[in-house]
């Protein structure tokens, strides 16, 4: 029916409307470059859900993308694309993607909305995966998929135990402090797509410090918002991004700042270093998740801490 192909259309439209005037009112990052990108493809079809942290959750997110092209080959051949009401919100996600910012700063926050585009493509894989759930598979498809899904659970258990024995280590730090202090741990997964990490001290200072770095109360976007100067946590994003960078010189009124950093004789090793004013915080970025080549075998087998 006419109306099946027109109601889109109008979807699209809307879309258009809302671009042109988020962009007329407010500071905006987007370019066509975000929907071009690998992650852009990725995110069209779901296959960028797949891609985690390091290099080989790309190579599994490609296996995934090849199953998904294989069946959307297979669903159009059924027909009846254009009035399938499941291809037509798959058409306006893929539409917002190309369409949204990746960026929005508005006025009542002190940081940009951003990973819009990301934050889509959770709903665009999912309505794309149902789309193409309608086709027509043998056991080839099947056998495939089932490999793709062991692999990709194997590798996220091994690295979810990497990660919690490293955050298992800086909670160990924090908990010989007293009670109120304030701790930083700008600590990243080298080589990693995604920042497992970026919260490892808000969880471990649950209870008994605080995470001073945490940026949710400087952004203004959160329910707990910081109105003012305080000892419990950075007053504004500059502060919150020289501690990510390690670049921040501790004030008169934050001395001491109890930072985690890498022992000199091992980066991979580190420790809870108290910051004094005039001094700067550290950041550092180590191998945490399992790695295909041979360094990351002795993580696997156990024979190394993190």
């Amino acid at each position: 029916m006419p109306w099946r192909i027109a109601a889109p259309l109008g979807g699209v439209a809307v879309l258009v409307a809302v671009q042109s005037f988020i962009m007329s009112r407010y500071p905006y990052r987007w370019s066509i470059e975000q929907t071009l990108s690998l992650s852009g493809i990725g995110g069209i079809t779901g296959a960028d859900q797949f891609w985690l942290y390091d290099p080989k959750y790309l190579i599994l997110s490609g296996a995934v993308f090849i199953v998904l092209m294989i069946l959307l080959l297979e669903r159009m051949d059924l027909g009846g694309m254009l009035t399938d009401p499941i291809v037509q919100l798959w058409s306006l996600h893929v539409a917002a993607l190309v369409l949204m910012p990746s960026a929005i700063q508005l006025p009542q926050y002190q940081h940009v909305f951003a990973y819009i585009p990301q934050r889509l493509s959770l709903l665009t894989a999912l309505f794309f995966i149902i789309m193409v759930g309608r086709a027509r598979y043998g056991r080839g498809i099947t056998r495939l998929t089932g490999l793709v899904a062991t692999v990709f659970f194997t590798c996220l258990y091994l690295d979810g135990l990497a990660f919690n024995r490293t955050e298992s280590e800086v909670a160990n730090l924090v908990e010989k402090l007293p009670p109120g202090q304030r701790v930083v741990a700008a600590l990243s997964d080298s080589g990693a797509r995604l920042n497992a990490l970026l919260h490892v001290a808000d969880r471990a200072c649950i209870g008994h410090c605080f995470s001073y770095g945490n940026y949710e109360p400087a952004t203004g976007q959160f329910r707990v918002r910081v109105t003012g100067p305080n000892r419990v946590v950075a007053t504004d994003m500059k502060v919150v991004q020289e501690i990510e960078e390690g670049q921040h010189t501790v004030t008169a009124a934050e001395d001491p700042l109890y930072s985690v950093c890498p022992t000199a004789n091992d980066p991979n090793r580190f420790y809870l270093r108290s910051i004094h004013a005039g001094e700067q915080t550290c950041a550092f970025s180590r191998p945490i998740s399992v790695r295909l080549w041979a360094e990351g075998l002795p993580r696997v087998l156990g024979g190394t801490r993190n």
